[in-house]
């Protein structure tokens, strides 16, 4: 059983080592693939300096050979051609030389040449051209001229007579056609300069009229935009000015006071002013400052139901406080003189001895108050 075990995983892995081997062989190199795309790039382009870019990149490729041939055989043809081309010496030659071989060293040549041999021709268009216009005289003639020779030997004279035309009966027209006039087809009747500047003018006071209405920077601004050479022009710049300085007038004010009201009587007479969103900012926030409790501030006691409240109890018997009477300290009292001791009587006759008195008890000395422990007591209760 184990010797069928390895032999079972010893072809397992034969197996997987020859699909590996059969997979590398069959897929194709990349370089192969590289190459192959250049080369084909290469013939599409069919120039010198293609295929010397495809022998830098694959010197020993399959077409190289090939790549070789073909500069060799491009090159001669090229040096025919310009050998061609001299030969004639026409401006024919040597634009079919350049349409042909625009990479070949000498094509800067090829178009120094056939510019000079082209030049009385262009010459003699552009003469032709400029009679034409000359003879239309008119923006649409000069403009087309222009396009056609910019750089043409009448050129400056083009620029010249289409400016003179541009501020003529005909530029007025062409104006209050962009603008949508009306009447901008009556050129080249003398009476639609009147008609012209009358509408222009017309339009003008109105526009003006409109941002005076709203008076604000904005509306000036575009009265300005629309008439830059407005009759109001000069007006509507100074108004701009004045009321750009009454807003930053205005808002340094309620920066001063710094409160809801200032802010609010800012937006309420600049309500298009360059600090109108701050302005809104700063309400916003002061709002939601009164709105925040102080964390110094008392906080209500919640009210309470009202209570009938009960009815007073009778005034309380007040009892006079008993007065303490005053104590004296114990002292013994005084002995009097007939309770003194006597002086023993005189000696009698031993005959008959007399009886003998009763001895007297000697009463205790007066105790002092300052030994008796319990004197501080009895002077605190009976002081008032």
């Amino acid at each position: 059983m184990l010797q069928q075990s390895k032999r079972a995983r010893g072809s397992s892995f034969t197996a997987l080592f020859c699909a590996l081997a059969l997979a590398a062989c069959a897929a194709p190199p990349l370089l192969a693939d590289f190459e192959a795309q250049d080369w084909a790039n290469a013939r599409a382009i069919d120039t010198p300096v293609v295929y010397r870019d495809y022998l830098a990149a694959h010197a020993a490729g399959a077409h190289a050979a090939g790549a070789r041939a073909r500069i060799e055989a491009l090159t001669s043809a090229e040096r025919d051609a310009w050998a061609e081309a001299r030969t004639a010496n026409s401006e024919d030659a040597y634009t079919a030389f350049l349409a042909r071989y625009r990479w070949s060293p000498n094509a800067a040549d090829a178009r120094a040449r056939s510019a000079a041999l082209a030049a009385p021709r262009q010459a003699a268009d552009e003469s032709a051209a400029w009679a034409d216009a000359a003879r239309a005289d008119n923006v649409d003639a000069y403009e087309a001229f222009l396009n056609a020779w910019p750089e043409g030997a009448h050129s400056a004279d083009a620029h010249t007579r289409l400016a003179q035309l541009l501020s003529s009966d005909e530029g007025l027209r062409l104006a209050a056609r962009q603008r949508g006039s009306p009447g901008a087809g009556a050129y080249p009747e003398s009476t639609y300069i009147d008609q012209a500047q009358a509408e222009r003018d017309r339009r003008d006071d109105s526009a003006f009229a409109g941002a005076r209405r709203l008076d604000e920077p904005r509306e000036y601004e575009r009265y300005l935009r629309q008439h830059p050479q407005g009759a109001h022009r000069h007006e509507a710049q100074q108004r701009i000015t004045q009321l750009q300085t009454d807003d930053r007038t205005a808002w340094d004010r309620a920066g001063l006071r710094n409160d809801l009201d200032a802010y609010q009587l800012y937006l309420n007479m600049h309500p298009s002013g360059e600090f109108r969103d701050e302005a809104q900012r700063r309400i916003s926030a002061l709002r939601a400052r009164e709105l925040t409790p102080s964390p110094f501030a008392i906080a209500p006691q919640p009210s309470l139901p009202s209570v009938q409240a009960p009815a007073a109890p009778a005034s309380p018997i007040v009892r006079p406080r008993p007065q303490m009477m005053e104590v004296t300290p114990f002292a013994a009292p005084t002995p009097s003189p007939a309770a003194l001791p006597r002086p023993p009587p005189p000696p009698v006759a031993p005959a008959q001895a007399a009886p003998q008195p009763a001895p007297v008890a000697t009463p205790p000395a007066p105790a002092d108050p300052s030994k008796d422990p319990n004197a501080p007591e009895r002077r605190r209760r009976n002081s008032p």
